[in-house]
């Protein structure tokens, strides 16, 4: 099912190339303000979909799966294209999964949570939406969303190739402007770093 979603956004990305092939061979003139504003309604319309609260409920493989796959098409689109603006709703989705409860564990991290996925492809856009619900939240009340942030400002500064350092480096910066109670959120968060 995950390969589909590849497969469709690989099929979108040949039409564009396509296109601007064909636009190109017979120098049709395209004028370019007029593509970046299609390009930018588009990008808010997808942002509008994903923050709707209808595209998240029953989109599981045993309730709806063309919901589920087409939520997944929409994340992976979100990700290859590093749509901003849309960090904040991934976030409190994290722990989205479109399998049922019974097939957890037994999956990539990446292909059983889709938004995680996401996320780790924003690159640094998704750091301080991810750091802000980690100081929020506490890992006894939200532990899989909590431990899944971690894991992802881990992975996003791992790019560079110092992605426990500076995930340590950054919630200890943190550490330093924080409250009573996000203190020991980010002493958790830390321990999970130290800890893997």
């Amino acid at each position: 099912m995950i390969k589909k979603n590849y497969l469709l956004t690989i099929c979108v990305i040949l039409l564009i190339m396509a296109f601007f092939s064909y636009a190109q061979d017979n120098k049709v003139t395209m004028d370019t303000a007029k593509i970046l504003e299609n390009y930018k309604e588009s990008c808010d319309g997808l942002k509008l979909l994903i923050q709707s609260p209808n595209a998240w409920e029953k989109a599981c493989f045993d309730e709806d799966e063309k919901k589920a796959n087409k939520l997944i098409a929409n994340l992976d689109i979100i990700a290859n294209l590093k749509i901003e603006g849309i960090e904040n709703t991934l976030v409190e989705k994290i722990n989205y999964s479109p399998f049922h409860e019974t097939e957890h564990g037994f999956m990539q991290r990446e292909q059983e949570f889709p938004v995680y996925a996401t996320l780790c492809k924003m690159n640094l856009g998704a750091i301080d939406p991810l750091v802000k619900f980690i100081k929020l939240n506490s890992y006894k009340d939200k532990q899989v969303p909590v431990v899944l942030s971690v894991r992802c400002v881990v992975k996003i500064y791992d790019k560079g190739g110092f992605g426990k350092e500076m995930a340590k480096k950054r919630l200890e910066l943190e550490l330093e402007k924080a409250t009573e109670p996000e203190k020991v959120n980010i002493k958790k968060a830390l321990e999970l770093i130290d800890s893997e």
